[in-house]
This record gives C-alpha cells, structure tokens and sequence, in this order.
C-alpha cells in the first residue's frame, strides 16, 4: 500500500478519544493533525479520585508515564482539534484539558455538539471532517524550526530532531525547547535535563552557533566522563558542553 506518512491524521472517539489524546501527545511529531472526541486524558480526575482516596505516592508518580496532561506542551507540534458532546459527562476531560492547554499557551478548537451525550453532533462531525481534512492536505512539517519536548524520565524523550537522553531527575517535568535561527543558529532551552542530542544532519548543526539555556556552547568534541553519542550536549557543573 501507497501510504503518504506525511499526511496520517490520528483520530478517535470514546476509548478511541482516549488513544488519540494519549498517543497524539506521546508522539506528536508523527501526525498531520491529532482529533480527541469524548475520550479520557488523565487517572486522577477520570476516576473522580479526591485525596482520601489516593494510592500510594510511586503510583501517583507512575501516572506521569502516561497521563496526558504531563504532556501537554506537546501539542505545540502537531493541529489539535477535540470533540464533547454538551451534556456528555466525558466532556469533563476535554474541558480540563483546554485549561491545561491554555496555561501552555495553546488554544486548539474544542466543537461541542449541542444537546447531545456521548456521540457526535451529525453537523459537528461535519466541521471536524472538514478540519481534519485540510490538516491532512497541507502534511506534516518533518524539520520544523522549532520543537518542543515535554516528557517524564527518559520514556517518550524524543521530539522531531530532538531527544533527550539524561533528566536530573526521574519524573520529574521535563522539557526542551529548540529553535533553528535563520541558516546560522540554533538555541535551546532546558528544564530537568542532564543531556540532549540532535540531528545533526537534518538540522545542518556544524554550520551553526549554538545557545542553551543563554550560554553560548563550544562546538567542540568536550572531555567528559559520561559516555555520550556525537552530537550532544552535556551539562556539568551547571554548564553545558
């Protein structure tokens, strides 16, 4: 089969929505447009869980595998569009997570399909095809200028040309934000993160200057005694090398 994967739309409804919330935050640089109808985003508040009732304190941090709203920021690298039906109790979900959302300073389109409960408006699911339709056919951007990397220990650390290889702390938030600047430079910022590597070819990197976390980085092969790939970068003592 003949298969553009530059313009794979990931989309669902119900457990359905669920795996596109999941996976479309996990994998966000795969897709040309992720679409999350009536699915469930996070344990805590699906489950309607209160503080009595938490587990123990590992569980609580193992919900950070998965659980969409650690990843949140990631939805920066891919069109977002969801779905909730208005007296849909799923629509909850969907509601907290344009909260989360808008705190990483993302908008995307939350339709509501009036009066209904758990299934799609027949109009509304009009204005959903029509969007994901043409997200698919503009395609997935495969170098984009700028990426953006939320994760929780080194599972789902990789983002477009992007991956993180060490956090300072398992479980932690954290995060990269790269930028390609005009044909010459390239900066980063960093959070919660010991080292990171990047495509160097894709990116052209030997031809460019290279700033993170506001310090400008010696492109030059450093003395360290963490074994690590070409093409990364290492902090120690505070400074990136």
């Amino acid at each position: 089969m003949n298969i553009d994967e530059d313009r794979i739309a990931l989309a669902g409804f119900s457990m359905g929505g669920a795996g596109a919330w999941h996976l479309g935050a996990h994998f966000a640089d795969q897709w040309a447009c992720v679409h999350t109808g009536a699915g469930f985003a996070d344990v805590k508040r699906y489950q309607k869980l209160t503080p009595d009732k938490y587990p123990n304190w590992f569980e609580q941090t193992l919900w950070g595998v998965y659980d969409v709203p650690d990843y949140a920021r990631n939805f920066y690298n891919v069109p977002l569009i969801s779905y909730s039906g208005e007296v849909d109790a799923q629509r909850d979900s969907a509601e907290y997570m344009m909260e989360v959302l808008g705190k990483e300073g993302l908008h995307p389109p939350h339709l509501i399909g009036p009066g209904m409960p758990h299934k799609y408006h027949p109009d509304t699911l009009k204005e959903v095809q029509a969007w994901v339709e043409g997200a698919v056919a503009k395609g997935r951007d495969t170098l984009p200028k700028k990426v953006v990397l939320q994760c929780r220990a080194n599972r789902y650390a990789a983002m477009a040309w992007v991956e993180v290889l060490e956090c300072e702390k398992q479980w932690d938030d954290t995060r990269v934000e790269a930028e390609l600047i005009g044909t010459d430079g390239f900066k980063a910022t960093t959070k919660n993160v010991v080292a990171f590597t990047v495509d160097a070819k894709a990116i052209a990197l030997d031809k460019r200057s290279v700033t993170i976390d506001g310090q400008q980085v010696e492109m030059t092969r450093a003395n360290i005694s963490t074994p690590a790939p070409e093409n990364t970068f290492v902090k120690q003592d505070g400074k990136w090398t």
